[in-house]
């Protein structure tokens, strides 16, 4: 496994209990902003014990406090607990008996994750706790991936998450980076796919079409904007003669023959191919038409931009101040 969509979240925790099972399938969730022990004053008070018998009573209490704990969650069918902050080791023993996964620590942006993954609601309070705020998975585990330092929780197989995860694993640093950045490309092609979805061929079929009706063009254009509008059509042949080079085709020899091809105005759809010059609409390959248009436009103002350059002074450097 290298790289892998998780319809879900990656925790970069592991379950408060050892002896807890390590993976649940449909698994119904419980994700809690509050601490699962014995609760606290909020001001400093002290108390003491005078003998065993006041000690016993206080233990009876907090038993009893966390007794209830359990039932409510067993009560709602919970059988895993996200929870932000830490766990009380005699109720981490108690939920991990009644075959309750606890998960705790987990940040606040990542109990956000959790809950909009699962569909659950995060409870303040577990007397506050009702099955309508509960959240379900296919599937949560807990694993250790090779050469990596620690335990995560994989909760995946969500039904409808809002959020999704991408593992991403590679041999080395470089490949790991490669394939985010591939991820993020990818994401914002659909993105931009959302906003505007009109398409145009690719593989340089666009390029190759308006380099030779531009060329044409400026055979009809008199003085020095001819060579202006020469060059910049030749600019265009960058992209093509780019793809043909990663291909692995000569050139010279791939580029003349992919301009003998759009000579012709049919050809207009026939671009650059892992096997040579194809037909781009019958391979399936397209761009997209905004990103497209911004990128001649942004070429076309540079172009004139410099056009309107009259003159370049050099300023010697004695006389900068």
């Amino acid at each position: 496994m290298d790289t892998k969509l998780i319809l879900g979240v990656i925790l970069k925790k592991s379950f408060s209990h050892e002896n807890m099972i390590k993976v649940q399938k449909n698994a119904t969730i419980a994700v809690l902003s509050c601490a699962l022990e014995a609760p606290r004053l909020k001001r400093q008070y002290e108390f003491a014990i005078h003998n065993s018998t006041e000690y016993q009573d206080l233990h009876e209490f907090q038993y009893q406090h966390y007794k209830k704990i359990v039932s409510k969650l067993k009560e709602c069918g919970v059988n895993i607990v996200i929870c932000q902050w830490g766990i009380d080791g005699v109720i981490n023993h108690m939920l991990m008996t009644n075959g309750i996964n606890v998960v705790t620590w987990v940040g606040g942006d990542e109990l956000e994750r959790v809950a909009l993954a699962t569909g659950a609601i995060i409870c303040r309070r577990v007397e506050e706790l009702e099955p309508k705020m509960l959240g379900f998975c296919g599937k949560i585990s807990e694993v250790r991936l090779e050469n990596s330092t620690g335990e995560l929780i994989i909760i995946e197989e969500c039904k409808n998450p809002r959020v999704v995860t991408f593992l991403v694993r590679g041999g080395n640093k470089m490949a790991c980076e490669e394939a985010i950045t591939s991820i993020n490309d990818s994401i914002q092609i659909v993105y931009n796919c959302l906003l505007d979805s009109r398409l145009i061929i690719g593989g340089g079929a666009l390029e190759l079409q308006l380099y030779s009706q531009i060329l044409e063009l400026s055979n009809s254009i008199l003085g020095p904007m001819s060579y202006v509008v020469r060059a910049w059509a030749e600019a265009l042949l960058v992209i093509p003669s780019t793809l043909i080079e990663n291909a692995g085709f000569p050139v010279l020899e791939a580029m003349t023959k992919m301009l003998d091809i759009h000579s012709k105005k049919e050809n207009y759809m026939y671009g650059v191919g892992m096997n040579g010059p194809c037909d781009m609409l019958k391979e399936n390959v397209w761009e997209l038409s905004k990103l497209k248009l911004s990128i001649l436009n942004l070429a076309t103002e540079t172009t004139c931009m410099i056009v309107k350059i009259d003159e370049c002074l050099s300023i010697p450097q004695s006389k900068i101040k």
